[in-house]
């Protein structure tokens, strides 16, 4: 009877309160999630689809198979909801022929994507239908490989309609297919992992007024120092503010750890580089200076 009575005036939140609480410290510290989910029913019902909110899976790991069965095995509304940012990683070593079926049922189980990082030799036209299916919003790709290395690659496609970050990880993409994304009609960010030729950027950021940041990788170009960097960018035939928007990354390459960063709401390197042109314009950096500095030790 006391433990009853005891029970009785415990002071209970509102559950609305409760669900945002709970919330909160699901997205400030995503790896509480599983401990989070064992304290109520409740709980487990508020919380669940934070455990796949942000995956990083890889076909050769026995680990992405578990994760697609839990996955498969929720209603078609819980996926769509649930999985919003996905990087996976598609190859295939363990044979030599290339088995597409784990990159198809884990992209199919993940609808409601919003920011994709896609790379392997299970890459291809065949995914085409799926993606277009996606209201993808962030994109990172190796788009020869998505559309066929004897094909164009075309910058119509309905997979692009709402992509405002997209980054091109081929390392031989076509100079008329840069030129050409200036038709992309929700592009602001881009990335290049290979520097693309100087000749191609002026067209591009002249027919592309919403575009903000082009962010360069310094392979190819040896683009190491600011000298390289104004070399590069002074190729370009580029002056002034109309140069600002490119930025080269220094040497630490864009990985999955900043990719996941980003994902989760952190400063990655996108949010550095618009932190980077907003000091330029402002005058804290010097509008000569083109090389983003390498990010803090997090």
């Amino acid at each position: 009877m006391e433990q009853i009575y005891v029970t009785l005036l415990m002071p209970r939140l509102p559950p609305e309160l409760e669900c945002l609480i709970f919330e909160y410290v699901a997205t400030r510290w995503p790896t509480e999630v599983p401990k989070l989910l064992l304290v109520a029913s409740r709980v487990l019902e508020w919380l669940e689809s934070y455990l796949y909110t942000v995956l990083r899976l890889d076909c050769s790991d026995p680990h992405t198979d578990k994760v697609l069965a839990a996955l498969t095995a929720k209603s078609a509304s819980f996926r769509s909801s649930a999985v919003r940012h996905l990087l996976l990683r598609s190859r295939s070593f363990q044979s030599a022929e290339i088995n597409t079926k784990p990159t198809v049922d884990i992209l199919r189980a993940c609808p409601g994507v919003t920011t994709l990082n896609l790379t392997g030799d299970n890459v291809g036209p065949h995914l085409l239908p799926i993606l277009a299916g996606m209201r993808l919003e962030r994109l990172s790709m190796e788009f020869r490989d998505l559309f066929g290395v004897s094909r164009p690659v075309d910058v119509w496609h309905p997979l692009f309609r709402a992509v405002t970050h997209l980054e091109i990880m081929d390392f031989n993409f076509p100079s008329n297919s840069v030129e050409a994304l200036c038709v992309l009609p929700a592009l602001t960010h881009l990335t290049f992992r290979q520097a693309p030729p100087p000749r191609v950027l002026r067209p591009l950021l002249e027919s592309s007024p919403r575009l903000e940041v082009v962010l360069i990788f310094p392979i190819l170009y040896y683009l190491d120092t600011n000298a390289e960097a104004r070399r590069y960018v002074s190729a370009a035939n580029l002056e002034g503010p109309d140069s600002w928007a490119v930025v080269i990354a220094a040497r630490r390459p864009y990985d999955d750890e900043d990719w996941e960063l980003g994902a989760r709401g952190g400063e990655d390197i996108w949010m550095r580089a618009e932190r980077f042109i907003a000091q330029k314009r402002s005058g804290e950096i010097q509008s000569g200076n083109y090389l983003l500095p390498e990010a803090r030790t997090r």
